[in-house]
């Protein structure tokens, strides 16, 4: 069947949509709170694939917005490191278990939003070192996974970054991360023609959330959004998780 189920087009579109909210006033999450749901309707290298593909419009649209706040010196070594982990996070993709992957996404995302939630703010010793193992770590994480921006958002605050700067910074970051993953999805046969039909028919409703974003960032506290979001992406990496440990429990027996 080259076109997708409708049922995953819905839930993948409502997924983005949300998750486009979450990155225009956030600057990050469209992974972690897009991905739980789909996973749900989704093979996990569908929902990499899509959530990789899906992003480069919207990262454009904010790299394009902040790019007299970009620190390119800072941002550029990091990004440079990232690349180097996109071949190792494709190969894991291709390779690894439907079931392991699909638990490796909920259970990095909830530790990501554990870390988001918990809002730390310690300087970060060595951060000339720090930041190219991290942009290598996440590089691979994006490709594989789908998830990891909040990482690089945990970084950039504890460097005391601006909010603008740091929008800026994750876009062009995760321009050059995602264009070079989506590329190694094609070199590997993995951006077939549905997942490409999903990313096409999706991409307008990841759009719409990214402009209801720029309506609500300026009228909603960061406090409050911080919380509710954070609430979706663990109920829903819950759900995710139960049916996965339901399905192995069956399958023991």
């Amino acid at each position: 069947m080259i076109f997708p189920d409708w049922e995953q087009l819905w839930v993948a579109c409502a997924s983005l949509l949300i998750g486009g909210v979450v990155l225009g006033t956030a600057g990050f999450g469209l992974g972690m709170t897009a991905a739980p749901p789909m996973l749900i309707v989704m093979d996990p290298v569908t929902v990499v694939v899509v959530l990789n593909a899906v992003a480069l419009l919207t990262y454009g649209v904010a790299l394009y917005e902040t790019r007299r706040h970009l620190p390119v010196r800072e941002m550029t070594p990091i990004s440079l490191a990232g690349l180097a982990g996109v071949p190792f996070g494709v190969y894991f993709l291709g390779t690894a278990d439907a079931s392991a992957l699909r638990v490796s996404i909920t259970v990095a995302i909830l530790l990501l939003a554990a870390a988001v939630g918990l809002n730390f703010h310690r300087e970060i010793p060595k951060p000339a070192l720090v930041g190219p193992l991290l942009g290598f770590s996440v590089g691979v994480m994006l490709v594989a996974l789908g998830i990891g921006g909040p990482l690089v958002a945990v970084f950039l605050l504890m460097r005391g970054t601006l909010r603008q700067a740091m929008r800026a910074s994750m876009a062009y970051y995760f321009i050059l991360i995602q264009a070079a993953g989506v590329g190694g999805f094609i070199v590997a046969g993995l951006f077939t023609l549905e997942r490409a039909i999903v990313v096409l028919l999706s991409l307008p409703c990841v759009m719409v959330g990214f402009w209801i974003s720029t309506l609500l960032v300026k009228r909603i506290d960061e406090r409050t959004f911080r919380r509710v979001a954070v609430g979706v992406i663990v109920a829903t990496s819950l759900v995710v998780l139960g049916r996965e440990v339901v399905q192995m429990l069956g399958g023991v027996q």
